[in-house]
């Protein structure tokens, strides 16, 4: 089995919604499953 688990962060705007951020987030999250052979990816938001 070639899968695995990604653990990424990403920084967003600190003056986004939290919503905006998530949307952001679950965009990044999605892309990475669906393009590389990854079991789970969990992305963390950092404002900057």
């Amino acid at each position: 089995m070639n899968n695995y688990y990604v653990d990424v962060e990403i920084g967003v705007n600190k003056e986004l919604s939290l919503e905006e951020a998530h949307d952001i987030s679950e965009a990044v999250h999605n892309y990475v499953e669906a393009n590389f052979k990854v079991l789970h990816c969990h992305v963390h938001i950092n404002p900057h």
